[in-house]
């Protein structure tokens, strides 16, 4: 029969053996915890038979999908800067509008009410559009999973909008995963993915509760910025797809007529 003695370290070990297998595990979820936004898709290669390669159907499917992000955007927005920030939502992106995220490309542009200048919208072309349009969605994606990490405390003023910012996230890695696979079928070299080291580490470290949240509010305002420059984008190249088959179509039945 064991002594009591015995029986309490045995015990005591047995404690300090599953909390350090506990901590283990947790540590090792979090490193294998992959970003959302590489391999957004969760496979190597699309091999969907339905799968409509044209230049038309790629831009359909970013566009459908990039309203459904500008229609959940606006289901909260102005409610979110309003209960963070006690501010209306056009004031509060006024007074912030030089602030700027440094991992984040050349700001696009200065609201996410704007539209692409004209110039801006020429100097796109498809399929090359599709690895800038990535570029930018994966650095997005880089500190919204920060935001939503921050949404996750319920102790966070962003913890009453959670549900509303994972919709976004889900939306986001959607979209990503159609541009993903649209880079693919356009036979492009896979770009290079944005890894969370992009965000500086004093700003994952930030102690500053105002700090941070006015940085989610940047990240948020980088996200609706984003969608916006996709539906304009693709919109005018959407555009320019039409006018071109228009023409050939044209051209065909000119040339039947002829005939």
């Amino acid at each position: 029969m064991l002594k009591i003695s015995s029986v309490y370290t045995l015990l005591l070990y047995l404690h300090f053996t599953t909390n350090v297998l506990c901590n283990l595990v947790n540590d090792n979820q979090s490193k294998n915890n992959s970003p959302f936004w590489i391999n957004p898709c969760g496979y190597n290669t699309n091999n969907d038979e339905d799968y409509d390669d044209s230049d038309a159907g790629i831009m359909d499917r970013i566009l459908t999908i990039a309203k459904q992000c500008q229609k959940n955007i606006n289901q909260f927005k102005h409610e979110y800067i309003q209960q963070t920030f006690s501010s209306d939502y056009d004031a509060h992106y006024d007074r912030w509008m030089n602030e700027n995220n440094n991992w984040m490309t050349p700001r696009i542009l200065n609201k996410a009410e704007d539209n692409m200048s004209q110039s801006s919208l020429d100097s796109c072309s498809f399929p090359s559009e599709l690895k800038y349009s990535h570029d930018i969605l994966q650095r997005v994606s880089v500190g919204f999973e920060m935001l939503l990490d921050d949404a996750s405390n319920n102790d966070s003023l962003e913890y009453q909008f959670h549900d509303n910012f994972t919709t976004c996230k889900n939306d986001l890695q959607q979209l990503l995963c159609e541009i993903s696979d649209d880079i693919e079928v356009t036979h492009q070299e896979k770009p290079k993915d944005i890894t969370r080291e992009a965000v500086p580490e004093e700003v994952r470290q930030e102690t500053s509760t105002a700090k941070r949240n006015l940085t989610n509010s940047i990240i948020f305002r980088d996200y609706m910025i984003a969608i916006k420059y996709v539906k304009n984008t693709y919109n005018h190249l959407k555009s320019k797809c039409n006018n071109i088959s228009a023409v050939k179509k044209w051209f065909k039945t000119k040339h039947h007529s002829i005939y």
